[in-house]
């Protein structure tokens, strides 16, 4: 990296970084030392200077947190750039970190404010050191910039702050808290509190204060001060202990705030909505801000207003009328209660306005309390709920609990539920409330209601009811068992609407659901619902069939625990993205409770309620059986031998090129024997590289599982090798499930296998076997003790075999989680049976 790449990089301050500025006339150890410093810290960002004037420089021009410097350099030396900087940054940490320091030198550094003095030294420890003494001396910096940026808050602040020592001592009072007391801050410093007190307040803080003080290391409270003129004060105190044994004081002056609590507390405890306070007068004196808010009014246009004069009452002349004898009644001793019509911040409205007296000991009239209550909405609510009972879907009654609960009031579309009119249900020889009541049902709301009046509960009931022309409907009802009044029976208050519609869709739904639960216990597939949360909700029958678990036992359980520890994170991500993209098909190894694993192929689809609304995912498990481990296998083996395979491929086939051009010039120019060796050597060394590369290559011939006829197949594979004089005899019409071309790539293998070592006139016959298909020859065979062995890379019993072909056939069955076994064939040859195949019907 350059340098003024490497600058520019540094020179981008990160959040919350420590910027530093190392001046150096080394670049090299200059950068060298940035780059330590920025590995040690990953807050350090280091700008580097090659002088002490481009250092200075830099400065001017950006916000530096400390300054590295070392002493020796061409013109302006450290201890020059030293004084510099402390002249216009005095407060700025500077570390001299030289190579050629002396005791004279650390000493010059020292008187002139360095912040710490850092010699040289071989090796890279000493740039750990460097990086401590930077961040130490940063953090002692901020640290005391925090400190004094308190003391100018404290000192600033309206409240009283003191600081006392362990011996109870003022160290610092502000310039409030000693004008508090009466004093200058100078005279505080030094005195103990005791001088602000009186005997017995003194005698209560050391009884009471100091004991909490010691255990919770915080108090607060009242007390009772004493000014340096001798009047005293109710202060609010606030004391807390500091880990050096301090103790800080916050004093607030109550005495005005005790006045207005007094006020307060007359209009709050008796408060009805708009509360005030008001002079016998009729003055006033306090108004509460709900009051206000609803005239638009601020405290300032009612206080000292007669109240008949403020906003609320004066545009109606009425209003002001009545307002003012109510005062007057008020302040003889009387209360007054009445509704008018005052103005609002809204427009007009009516209040219940009630002005009472407030008496001293002596009982005489000394304040006058004003309430109101905005009726208006009130007034338009029962207007409201009027026309809302007429228009719901149901009956609103009222009715004593006893004798067959007969209805005492009734509204809403009763006609439209029972046949009855409201008159004929309330009227006293009309049917009581239990004659309604389907007589199936009858007990179950009999005892349910009365439980309710009896204990003035609620409660919800479905049952059926009988209409006047005979019909049975479904209802619901939710009721409230309500106080009796003195004397009388426990009523009942509530609500019924016909559920009839809504109970057949139900029951309708709840055979639908049965008819689906139904068919998904038919499956063979496993059938499943996983929340978002990635738990089980929903599963069939096959479910618990294949993973051994009860239905009590799945419920809640949660989906990764149906994996193995080396599944899980891929499985996690696979809900995460069918939750997020809307469908994902995984193949994974399924966990049974016995331990057992399964492949199995899912395909999940999300769930949700509305567009935006994701609750899970709804999917179907699929088990692969053999047929598609090899996509695992494959995953596995692929980079066995890539990189053997790639350097075999690459780096000789461009020798072996050479040397069989080199071998046809040498043609040209002689005739020898030898070079007919060396070029049948050379073309066998081709024929490996192509071995190899045929390896190299297996991931691209990779593909998809398809059905695929055997028969045709392996006739394309003969005509794709060369079989000389060979006959190919077909058993076999069978239809599998295999990769194409990977097939193809099996078959010509063990087809050019059975021809290299059989001869040009050998027999391969191909045909079906139990789970599969075989490849058998009538050439010489391979002896049973070498035929565990034919299947590993590079094993061949021909001078010309690579010793791959039987291997690639081996990681080909393997891939699609095959079985090949090697025997004798009936004419005494080789047999290959490949099983395990997943066949077609």
């Amino acid at each position: 990296m350059s340098s003024s790449r490497l600058s520019e990089r540094r020179n981008r301050p990160r959040a919350g970084s420590i910027r530093v500025l190392h001046v150096d006339d080394d670049p090299a150890f200059a950068d060298l030392t940035a780059t330590y410093l920025e590995r040690a810290d990953d807050r350090f960002a280091v700008e580097t200077a090659t002088s002490a004037d481009d250092g200075l420089d830099r400065l001017v021009g950006g916000e530096f947190d400390c300054v590295v410097s070392d002493h020796d350099m061409p013109g302006r030396n450290g201890l020059e750039l030293l004084r510099s900087v402390r002249a216009e940054y005095p407060n700025l940490p500077f570390i001299l970190f030289t190579g050629k320091g002396s005791e004279e030198v650390a000493s010059e550094a020292i008187s002139a404010g360095v912040t710490d003095y850092l010699q040289k030294e071989p090796g890279t420890e000493q740039y750990a050191i460097l990086a401590n003494r930077v961040r130490n001396a940063v953090e002692r910096t901020v640290a005391q910039r925090e400190r004094e940026r308190h003391l100018n808050a404290i000192e600033t602040a309206h409240e009283g702050i003191g600081i006392l020592d362990e011996d109870e001592r003022f160290v610092y009072v502000n310039q409030a808290y000693a004008e508090l007391y009466g004093y200058d801050s100078e005279t505080l410093v030094g005195e103990h509190w005791g001088r602000l007190y009186d005997d017995e307040t003194a005698r209560t803080i050391d009884e009471e204060v100091r004991p909490t003080l010691d255990a919770s290391g915080r108090w607060q409270g009242e007390k009772t001060g004493v000014r340096a003129d001798g009047t005293t004060f109710v202060a609010e105190h606030t004391i807390t202990t500091t880990d050096h044994g301090e103790f800080v004081c916050l004093v607030r002056d109550l005495t005005e705030r005790k006045r207005r609590e007094r006020r307060f507390e007359a209009v709050f405890n008796n408060m009805y909505s708009f509360v005030g306070l008001l002079d016998p007068d009729g003055t006033v004196v306090e108004a509460n801000e709900t009051a206000l808010a609803f005239g638009g009014l601020s405290r300032e246009d009612v206080a000292g207003t007669p109240l008949w004069e403020t906003g609320w009452f004066a545009p109606n002349e009425g209003s002001r009328t009545n307002v003012r004898a109510a005062v007057e009644r008020a302040a003889s001793g009387e209360q007054y209660r009445d509704q008018l019509r005052v103005r609002g911040a809204d427009g007009d409205a009516v209040v219940d306005l009630l002005v009472r007296p407030v008496t001293d000991e002596a009982g005489e009239v000394t304040l006058l309390l004003w309430e109101g209550r905005d009726v208006t909405e009130r007034r338009r609510r029962t207007r409201e709920l009027e026309t809302l009972v007429d228009n719901l879907p149901g009956v609103v009654y009222r009715g004593t609990a006893d004798g067959g609960w007969p209805m005492e009031e009734v509204g809403g579309r009763v006609e439209h539920l029972t046949g009855y009119s409201a008159s004929e249900l309330g009227s006293q020889g009309g049917p009581c409330g239990d004659e309604l009541v389907h007589e199936d049902d009858r007990e179950e709301w009999r005892e349910t209601t009365r439980a309710a009046a009896e204990r003035q509960e609620s409660f919800e009931l479905t049952y059926r009811i009988v209409t006047k022309e005979g019909t049975t409907k479904w209802v619901w009802e939710r009721g409230q068992g309500v106080s009796a009044v003195e004397g009388g029976a426990e009523h009942l208050e509530g609500f019924i609407t016909d559920i009839t519609a809504r109970r057949e869709v139900t029951e309708e739904l709840q055979r639908e659901r049965a008819f689906v639960e139904q068919a998904l216990d038919t499956l063979d597939e496993l059938f499943y619902v996983v929340g978002e949360d990635g738990d089980l909700q929903r599963w069939n029958r096959r479910f618990a069939d294949v993973t051994g678990y009860t239905d009590e036992e799945l419920s809640g359980m949660d989906a990764a625990e149906f994996f193995p520890d080396d599944e899980r994170e891929r499985i996690a991500d696979a809900i995460d993205r069918t939750l997020t993209t809307g469908k994902v098909i995984v193949e994974a190894d399924l966990l049974t409770k016995e331990g057992d694993r399964k492949p199995y192929e899912f395909s999940g689809s999300r769930l949700r309620h509305s567009e935006r609304d994701v609750v899970g995912l709804v999917g179907v498990g699929r088990e692969l059986g053999g047929r598609k481990r090899h996509e695992r296998t494959h995953e596995r083996r692929n980079g066995r031998l890539d990189e053997f395979a790639r350097t075999v491929s690459h780096d000789l086939a461009s020798p072996l090129n050479v040397a069989q051009g080199r071998i046809e010039l040498a043609r040209e120019e002689c005739d020898s024997e030898h070079l007919s060796e060396a070029a049948g050597a050379v073309s066998r060394a081709q024929e490996l590289v192509e071995d190899a590369a045929t390896l190299a290559q297996e991931d691209d011939r990779s593909g998809d599982v398809e059905a695929v006829d055997l028969s045709p197949t392996v006739r394309d594979c003969w005509r794709n090798t060369e079989t000389a004089e060979a006959t190919l005899v077909v058993d076999t019409e069978l239809t599998i499930r295999a990769v194409r071309s990977r097939l193809q790539q099996l078959l010509e293998n063990l087809i050019r296998n059975a021809v290299e070592h059989g001869g040009d006139t050998v027999v391969v016959r191909v045909g079906g076997t139990d789970g599969g298909f075989y490849v058998a020859d009538d050439g010489p065979g391979i002896p049973e003790g070498e035929r565990d062995e034919v299947f590993e890379p590079g094993y061949s019993t021909g001078e010309d075999g690579s010793g791959f072909g039987l291997w690639i056939v081996s990681r080909v069955a393997d891939d699609h989680g095959w079985e090949v076994e090697v025997t004798a064939s009936e004419e005494g040859g080789t047999r290959h049976d490949i099983t395990g195949v997943d066949i077609v019907e």
